[in-house]
């Protein structure tokens, strides 16, 4: 299903890059099972996977196509749904496990809602909203750049400007 050099998305690890597909990737291994070599791009560890395991838990990495039309539907993404402020941090959690841009985003913009209207009470942003904020603008400007051969830095940058640009042409 993936091949050797591609960008995948396993896990918490964010992404890697496929650097071998083997039958014995180090002493000890069983016999007979292939395993994804997996190289993680933004720390640089090293961890192996087995092929039926990486086939049902992995996904490629949006390409530039994807990753341009995902930048230009942020504005119409809805924030996260949360009905129960007392399971705020489980369901933070889950959006942050689903390993999808999708709810990345909508997560990114839920706390972004809280965290305004924080401010404007004389609040500061709460170290739950901060932890995921965090954990989800890593892992989506992540894959934002890979996708588009950018520095995950320069994401940021990158969707305000497209924004800002689509919200100029409405005028």
């Amino acid at each position: 299903m993936y091949s050797k050099d591609d960008y995948v998305i396993y896990g918490q690890n964010g992404v890697c890059i496929i650097e071998d597909i083997t039958e014995e990737p180090f002493e000890g291994a069983p016999k007979g099972k292939l395993y994804y070599v997996l190289f993680v791009v933004n720390n640089e560890n090293k961890f192996y996977v087995p092929y039926e395991l990486g086939n049902m838990k992995m996904r490629k990495v949006l390409n530039r196509k994807e990753a341009d039309e995902l930048i230009h539907m942020i504005p119409s993404i809805e924030p996260l749904e949360v009905g129960n402020e007392k399971q705020i941090e489980e369901i933070y959690r889950k959006a942050i496990n689903s390993n999808e841009c999708l709810e990345l985003i909508k997560l990114i913009k839920y706390i972004h809602i809280r965290k305004t209207k924080r401010n404007e009470e004389g609040k500061q942003m709460t170290s739950t909203d901060r932890k995921y904020m965090e954990m989800a603008e890593n892992a989506l400007y992540l894959e934002i750049g890979t996708a588009l051969g950018i520095k995950k830095s320069e994401v940021l940058p990158l969707i305000v400007k497209v924004i800002e640009g689509d919200n100029n042409n409405e005028e």
